[in-house]
């Protein structure tokens, strides 16, 4: 992952209740980032999704 992509990923998952997208820890330790799926997402999380 990128630094850009990074810093995205984490400002969403500060805000993640706030943006309604649900963050998933895997197994193996990977992080899940839903916008929208399962999650109700929203356009606040769009714009951080196109950020």
């Amino acid at each position: 992952m990128n630094e850009r992509a990074a810093a995205v990923a984490r400002r969403v998952i500060d805000a993640a209740d706030d943006l309604g997208v649900h963050v998933e820890r895997l197994s193996c330790g990977a992080q899940v980032l839903d916008f929208g799926v399962q999650a109700p997402g929203g356009l606040g999380a769009g714009l951080e999704l196109a950020a």
